[in-house]
């Protein structure tokens, strides 16, 4: 990209890297200032890079756990542990009524679907009777 910037502007290509481009469009020459400023911020880029290298290549450290080596959390144990703790027994009379609710909503969406698929099957029959007569 830089060197496409170059060919279309003219210009001299004087820095480039991870965060900017410099061009020079003008005198064969750079003020002592200018060139100070780039000198000075190049280094600064420079050593931001050797920061962010050595931040690369450090090792990774591992926390230690505070478990046997064994994670419990989302297991089944955790879940356990949890109902035990907070959770309320339900009775044997309880989880059948909850069954038989169960299974009643799925038949009533069962129903409703038929019925839907009744309806449309029904206005399909009354188009084409009024098409054929």
């Amino acid at each position: 990209m830089a060197d496409e910037l170059k060919i279309l502007t003219g210009g001299v290509l004087l820095l480039r890297n991870k965060y900017y481009i410099i061009f020079y469009r003008g005198k064969d020459f750079v003020p002592p200032t200018v060139a100070a400023a780039l000198a000075e911020r190049q280094e600064l880029t420079k050593q931001i890079q050797d920061v962010e290298e050595q931040t690369r290549s450090r090792p990774v450290e591992v926390a230690p756990s505070a478990t046997d080596g064994q994670d419990v959390a989302g297991t089944l144990a955790e879940f356990y542990e949890a109902q035990a703790r907070w959770g309320r027994e339900i009775s044997a009379e309880e989880r059948e009524r909850l069954l038989k609710e169960a299974a009643m909503a799925k038949m009533a969406r069962v129903v409703r679907r038929l019925e839907h698929k009744f309806e449309i099957s029904q206005a399909k029959k009354l188009k084409a009777e009024k098409i054929v007569s």
